[in-house]
């Protein structure tokens, strides 16, 4: 551990830097030397021998520097302020000259050090016993600061240190070497920052709690952080525009009484708020005037205020097609207005089923409104819920159907799925992956083999090659007992140089429940493409719970589970939200194990 030991008292009274800035109060303790004061202004704090110092965070650097006083030891200087006075200067037992916060909020290590200046050498205070090689392992110790009560506090605030019998419970700071001398543990949960965001337009979150300037629930009341013309943050931008309640009163940037009359707040054609929306369509009285948007004479000649009313949102704007109220007074409101019609916000999510099913024995969920477009059916023995059929055929409730899952040996309307053969190699060589991020694990070209995972996998961007030699096969078979997230886009290289069908790359994916858990599918939302015949034997979601996402999904191959969320919200008058067509691969070169199935397909006839 650091060389220190014990040593006579220094009373020497040198300047130790102090500041007005000196925003660390309260005291340290060592069992060997007693208290450390961090402040001149504590309570009883060496009268008149010890001159005036403090210790300070800096809120921009989250540094720690300045000076301490021990009544028994003298100086203890902090971080950098360890290289100023000759007393104190000296380098530390590893890394740099340094006393700095993590970044984050709540409770955050400290690292670095700091020095009783009168031991020398000797005198190094670590502060985290990550910044010594192998201290960790014997002596746990940190010091914590929590950004919120703005305290050194233990890790465990509920305990107090008494025998300090679990060093990683407290916050505590050391001295010391193996041979048993130097002051041992310093605790430095008595002592606290008095800094607060009282500097509300400098760009620094001063008070380290993760927010800075009218963010900070502290500034609201300054005058700075008014709502009103005139007024910029640290880097110019007027508050009336800049997104945010600076003032905490509820209301943002031009809907403040108090921006109305702000040059950025007046309703003409170039005027935008801080996300670029045009203040002519934002269904706000920006300027306090009585006229909203179109009705307003300054946005004449605004290209979507040629039409009034709901009518001017015919032109894309989505501003008039939700807000609630019949503004022509003539056709309807919002989406019920015929002009509303293309308006981004009433165009409905889609399914698209192009040569291809999709099956869910359970059933079909969608957003509201989301429709289906199918050349094949939606089958479900549930119901199909959430969206209408736009063309093609839904079929549920009295249908037969029944997907291939554990208790019924995996048999089913679809075909059957032989399990026990596959993962006994019966259909091909298995390889067995890692839990986890099997993307590098899988192969470029599948050769025909099962990958089995047994956990939990993710499946990042992956694109399959086809075999290049007569014998080579560019099928291949994933089977995860666990859950799947597909992370990225998986697709098929092009077609070129077949010499066999068994060169054709064609991916499965089957994904069955682990036990009692497990057996879902989950495709993110920014994922584009996935080619693959996939069965999961509870359920596939096409973007992660709570986010529909922005992405058309394209699914070449095969949808087939439990049940099947489709999940995604993009909406777009030619592009379906998610789109699966079908993929003779699947028919030509199924992957191991799934031949039986491929038959409920369409044949290949049917592809285009």
């Amino acid at each position: 551990m650091l060389l220190g030991f014990l040593q006579f008292s220094d009373t020497r009274s040198y300047t130790a830097q102090a500041a007005a800035t000196d925003n660390v109060m309260g005291w340290l303790w060592s069992d060997h030397i007693g208290w450390i004061s961090l402040n001149d202004l504590n309570p009883q704090t060496c009268p008149g021998s010890c001159g005036t110092y403090g210790v300070k965070i800096n809120p921009s650097t989250r540094e720690i520097t300045g000076f301490g006083w021990s009544d028994k030891s003298g100086w203890v200087c902090f971080g950098s302020s360890c290289a100023l006075p000759a007393e104190c200067t000296g380098t530390p037992p590893q890394g740099g000259l340094n006393a700095v916060i993590n970044a984050g909020t709540g409770a955050v290590e400290v690292r670095g050090w700091a020095k009783v200046c009168s031991e020398g050498d000797n005198g190094w205070i670590s502060l985290n016993c990550a910044d010594f090689t192998g201290a960790c392992t014997a002596f746990p110790y940190k010091v914590v600061y929590n950004t919120t009560t703005k305290w050194f506090q233990p890790s465990n605030p509920a305990k107090h240190p008494t025998s300090f019998s679990n060093p990683a419970e407290y916050s505590l700071a050391w001295n010391g070497y193996s041979g048993g001398n130097g002051f041992g543990y310093i605790d430095f949960e008595y002592a606290n920052s008095v800094i607060v965001e009282t500097v509300c337009n400098d760009g620094i979150d001063n008070d380290l709690n993760g927010v800075a300037d009218c963010a900070d629930s502290a500034c609201k009341a300054s005058p700075s952080c008014n709502e009103a013309p005139g007024n910029t943050d640290a880097w110019g931008q007027p508050l009336c525009m800049d997104g945010l309640d600076d003032n905490g009163n509820g209301a943002v940037d031009c809907a403040d009484p108090a921006c109305k009359s702000a040059s950025q707040c007046q309703e003409i054609p170039t005027n935008t708020d801080f996300y670029g929306n045009a203040l002519c369509v934002d269904g706000i009285d920006d300027d306090g005037d009585g006229a909203i948007d179109c009705v307003d004479i300054g946005c004449t000649g605004y290209a979507s205020c040629t039409l009034i009313g709901e009518a001017a949102c015919g032109a894309g704007a989505d501003a008039c097609c939700s807000d609630g109220v019949d503004n022509d007074g003539i056709l309807g409101q919002d989406c019920s207005d015929p002009n509303c019609s293309v308006a981004p916000i009433c165009l409905p999510a889609w399914l698209q089923a192009k040569f291809g099913n999709v099956y869910a024995q359970q059933g079909i969920t969608g957003n509201a409104g989301k429709e289906s477009e199918a050349t094949y059916c939606l089958t479900s023995q549930g119901s199909i819920t959430g969206f209408t059929s736009g063309s093609g055929c839904s079929e549920t409730g009295a249908v037969t159907l029944s997907l291939p899952k554990g208790s019924t040996q995996y048999r089913g309307t679809l075909g059957s799925i032989d399990i026990n053969g596959i993962i006994n190699g019966r259909y091909g060589t298995v390889q067995n992956l890692a839990a986890g991020d099997i993307t590098a694990q899988l192969p470029n070209v599948l050769a025909g083999k099962v990958y089995r995972v047994v956990g939990n996998a993710t499946l990042n961007t992956k694109t399959f090659l086809n075999g290049s030699t007569p014998t080579e096969r560019g099928n291949g078979l994933l089977i995860v007992e666990g859950d799947l997230t597909i992370t990225g886009n998986v697709d098929y290289t092009a077609s070129t140089n077949i010499q066999s069908l068994r060169n054709l790359a064609s991916f499965g994916i089957i994904v069955k429940k682990n036990g009692l858990v497990g057996g879902n599918i989950t495709i993110n939302s920014g994922v584009a493409t996935v080619a693959a015949a996939i069965f999961a034997e509870d359920t596939i979601h096409t973007a992660q719970p709570g986010d529909p996402g922005t992405t058309p999904l394209l699914v070449k191959g095969l949808l087939a589970a439990y049940k099947i969320d489709l999940a995604r919200n993009y909406k777009d008058a030619t592009t379906a939200a998610e789109t699966v067509v079908f993929d003779g691969r699947a028919v030509a070169n199924p992957p191991p194990g799934m031949s039986d199935v491929a038959k409920s397909l369409p044949t290949s006839k049917d592809a285009f």
